[in-house]
């Protein structure tokens, strides 16, 4: 078996978030092309944890030619969390005009507090409560921006964008915190939720949104990922799973 098809049927492209959300395909695109992580590298830890159902994470490195020196390991994914219910699954957004070749992007954002619990409410994202983050207060990083898009591409919806300012208001303005980070995320599923408009072309009754179907309420962040210099797109998870009528 070649290291491709042992990725593919390894536990990072078979049960990690970002293969839930983007596909085991569009997760090796994005882990092995986008971010250059070295395959010989990736490695479970599961930590002791308070917690009836303890997260396993996948760590990495990235290869050393991407950043010219031998780079920081990396929190790459986690597990998906059987506490919570269906992941949302998205397409990977992509540039349609630039190559990504040469692109530096940050590893993905997770969002954990201080207690080791995965993931943030919706209703509590949005209204800022984002405090208990572990690392709540850490500067972010976005390679010198002062501003980037949050990327939503939920099923049965046209794609969504919006801009947000990830520069704080001192003098400095220096990069914004995770906290402050986590509260954009929040506040731009929300805003979403609110603007979403159907794709009449690729419609998808199972995701649908509002009254009788998907509500705020029913949503939890569970981090965001960089998917190119001026992006990031969150992953998203529900509290209850969906049942899905088999076709």
């Amino acid at each position: 078996m070649n290291l491709q098809n042992a990725l593919f049927n390894g536990p990072l492209l078979r049960s990690g978030y970002l293969a839930f959300t983007f596909t085991p395909e569009a997760a090796y695109f994005y882990a092995f092309r986008l971010l250059q992580i070295d395959p010989d590298s990736v490695a479970t830890y599961t930590p002791n944890s308070p917690t009836a159902t303890p997260m396993t994470y996948f760590y990495a490195r990235p290869l050393p030619t991407h950043l010219g020196q031998q780079p920081r390991q990396i929190m790459l994914d986690i597990r998906v969390s059987p506490s919570f219910g269906s992941v949302v699954p998205q397409r990977l957004w992509t540039p349609h005009s630039r190559s990504m070749a040469d692109a530096f992007l940050e590893p993905p954002i997770w969002f954990v507090d201080v207690n080791g619990m995965l993931g943030l409410s919706l209703v509590n994202a949005a209204a800022g409560f984002c405090h208990n983050l572990n690392g709540a207060t850490n500067r972010m990083q976005f390679g010198g921006k002062h501003s980037t898009q949050i990327r939503i591409n939920w099923p049965g919806y046209q794609e969504w964008n919006r801009q947000i300012r990830v520069r704080d208001e001192t003098p400095e303005q220096n990069p914004i915190s995770l906290e402050r980070f986590a509260r954009h995320v929040g506040r731009s599923v929300d805003i979403f939720l609110e603007q979403c408009s159907s794709d009449l072309e690729n419609p998808d009754a199972r995701w649908r949104i509002g009254v009788n179907g998907i509500t705020r309420e029913a949503i939890v962040i569970i981090g965001a990922v960089h998917i190119s210099p001026g992006s990031w797109q969150p992953i998203v998870q529900l509290y209850h799973h969906l049942h899905i009528p088999s076709m």
